[in-house]
């Protein structure tokens, strides 16, 4: 069954406290979340995977027809909105000081930002940017990729889009040395002909590096 956490988190450093997120009973995270902790030195590094409904209706209609009416209505935008603030309900949000200390948010979110709009030029209304607005304006999450590539459209799938993306909070912003998606000649997907499958994968990934080493002042963040 699709919805059985489809994620993973490797370290060569010692993980603590791994932790799946369902949400409440009845309004579930569809694909899961989860929450592990790194200790990078003296650092607690928290690391939360998300991998948002994919579809344009909501979960749980009945039947085609509810599909379509839940299509019309944005029905998948909106779920995908609650599921990011449930994720956050669930792990940031429950400390006091999470603008102060290393937290990463990360995985592939099924919606654009707003952050992207100079590419795709939707109205600013547009529902698919429900679940970043969210992040940019209620938590201390940064997008990386756009401070860091500011006004560039970054694809991280077949289409010409980004859904995928890292999110970190202050502390991690002034560690890193980098980012970026990677495209080269094995990550470039390809359809697998006789299927909807690609070869490796439907996303490209995405590389972060971090220099926790290095003591820098937090850089001067964009507005949201």
């Amino acid at each position: 069954h699709r919805d059985n956490y489809p994620q993973v988190v490797t370290s060569r450093l010692p993980l603590e406290g791994v932790r799946r997120l369902y949400g409440p009973d009845g309004r579930r995270i569809r694909h899961g979340a989860g929450w592990a902790v790194v200790k990078v030195g003296d650092r607690a590094v928290n690391v939360v995977t998300v991998h948002t409904w994919p579809h344009q209706h909501a979960p749980g209609m009945s039947d085609k027809a509810a599909e379509r009416k839940s299509r019309k209505e944005h029905g998948g935008d909106h779920y995908r909105r609650y599921e990011v603030e449930q994720i956050c309900r669930e792990t940031i949000f429950t400390q006091t000081n999470a603008a102060d200390a290393c937290w990463i948010m990360l995985g592939d979110f099924n919606s654009l930002t707003r952050a992207d709009n100079h590419a795709y030029r939707l109205p600013d209304d547009d529902t698919k940017f429900l679940p970043h607005d969210f992040l940019r304006a209620k938590t201390p999450y940064r997008d990386i990729l756009a401070i860091r590539h500011p006004g560039v459209l970054m694809p991280s799938c077949l289409e010409p889009r980004r859904i995928d993306f890292v999110y970190l909070t202050p502390p991690l912003v002034a560690c890193t040395k980098s980012a970026r998606v990677l495209v080269d000649g094995y990550t470039s997907n390809s359809k697998v002909p006789g299927c909807s499958f690609c070869t490796p994968s439907d996303h490209l990934p995405i590389l972060v590096d971090f220099d926790f080493g290095v003591k820098r002042p937090f850089p001067a963040l964009p507005k949201k």
